[in-house]
């Protein structure tokens, strides 16, 4: 089979090291806090001091990254690995769609918690328009960084009775778990087994509010159970608002000054967009912030660097949450939390392939096919097999690729490739989207 080697590679973008500097020489510090495409954030404070925060997998087998301070974030690895990737998830798992395409299952909007000594992460089975076939699946863990044991999926829609079963929130309340979840279908709520791990015997769902909604978590907080939620979808109007009760078994009352953060009235020029999907914490020094997805713009209503990881604080004000007093939107920059300072090495702008692995920060597309690569056969470079896949087919193309960190940015590499056939191809490639 034909070879491609490629040596060195280059890329230099702006803004790369801007989260390695030392919070003792800061008082303020830049949004986006993680600069790489990671919706769906959701964030844990760890028993080992770090916070650990994961995301939808943009990144392949769903990113995690580590901080102390909330600022500085350290891509640690992802939740599985091509052995331990769930099993009903891409690409064991295809489906027609309403369109007709073939499409295959992703791991999305991941909820993390500490259930009796482990570490339990919820993931949403993602089916792009087959709203009866996504759900909700569990893997477990000694460690918050992984690696996690996958449990299986633990209801598909078509089972639990209710389309597009995701997004998925995990609370305990009276000695009791249970899983909340739903998206744009009505928010839905039952009871687990004890280990967390599976929908109570004989239990019955109860919806606790209405369609149109996704994204819900549920905080205990001075006797109240507040229902954070997103609305009206994931683009421009995207918005955060919130409810709460006396109880999981009343009904939730909405916030009169919802929404409370969106940016959808700020115009389409305004550089952060599609603002939403957050999660919230609070320090050990009784800061409360809260994590959430957004775009910035670029030449337009372009958001080539995806949907990036934004920080924003808050406060309670006469029981409600009040994001950003005074101003209520994201800005770029804010005061630093009330936490120790740390530091955290850049993220490399070259790579001689001088390794037996491929370091982390770079990507396939979708499952790679192993044996098209190898780092070993010629050290000091990447060896990349030809495949019939390209970059246009739906398949697994011989692709190794770094995210875009930047809007300016540039990138070289040195490449030996002799073709011996006409359709034979190599190169370097922008791929945003399909």
């Amino acid at each position: 089979m034909k070879k491609i080697l490629f040596a060195t590679i280059i890329m230099l973008a702006g803004f790369v090291t801007v989260n390695a500097e030392n919070n003792a020489k800061r008082l303020t510090f830049s949004n986006p806090i993680i600069k790489q495409s990671v919706p769906d954030p959701t964030i844990i404070k760890a028993n080992d001091g770090y916070f650990y925060l994961y995301g939808t997998e943009d990144t392949h087998n769903m990113p995690i990254y580590r901080s102390r301070n909330l600022i500085d974030w350290m891509f640690v690895g992802t939740a599985f690995s091509e052995a331990t990737r769930p099993r009903t998830v891409n690409p064991y798992v295809a489906y027609k769609n309403s369109s007709g395409n073939t499409v295959s299952a992703m791991m999305w909007a991941p909820d993390i918690n500490y259930i009796n000594g482990q570490y339990v992460l919820y993931y949403a089975i993602g089916v792009w328009g087959v709203l009866n076939k996504s759900g909700v699946g569990v893997a477990t863990s000694e460690r918050p960084e992984g690696p996690f044991v996958d449990r299986g999926a633990m209801f598909i829609s078509e089972t639990i009775g209710v389309n597009n079963s995701i997004d998925q929130f995990y609370i305990e309340d009276g000695g009791k778990k249970y899983l909340v979840w739903g998206s744009f279908y009505g928010i839905y709520i039952i009871q687990l087994t004890d280990d967390g791990l599976r929908v109570m015997p004989g239990a019955s769902k109860r919806q606790i509010a209405g369609g149109l909604m996704e994204a819900s978590y549920i905080y205990k907080k001075d006797g109240w159970y507040y229902l954070l939620i997103s609305e009206a979808g994931t683009g421009h109007n995207h918005a955060v608002s919130i409810a709460r009760s006396k109880s999981l078994k009343e009904p939730f009352e909405g916030h009169k000054g919802n929404p409370i953060l969106t940016h959808r009235h700020l115009g389409r020029n305004y550089p952060i967009v599609n603002v939403g999907h957050p999660d919230i914490v609070e320090t050990q020094n009784g800061e409360w912030w809260m994590v959430c997805l957004a775009s910035r713009t670029c030449g337009g209503y372009y958001r080539n660097l995806g949907r990036e990881t934004f920080l924003v604080p808050f406060i309670w004000e006469d029981g409600w949450p009040v994001v950003n007093p005074g101003k209520g939107i994201i800005e770029d920059s804010f005061a630093l939390p009330n936490l120790p300072s740390c530091s955290v090495d850049p993220v490399p702008t070259k790579e001689d392939f001088d390794c037996t692995d491929l370091p982390m920060n770079f990507l396939f597309l979708r499952n790679p096919k192993e044996e098209n690569y190898s780092l070993v056969n010629r050290p000091g470079f990447l060896e990349m097999t030809l495949d019939t896949d390209t970059l246009s087919s739906k398949g697994t193309p011989s692709y190794v690729c770094r995210r875009q960190l930047a809007f300016d940015f540039m990138a070289e590499t040195l490449m030996s490739f002799e073709p011996k056939a006409e359709n034979e191809q190599a190169g370097i490639a922008i791929y945003q989207s399909q």
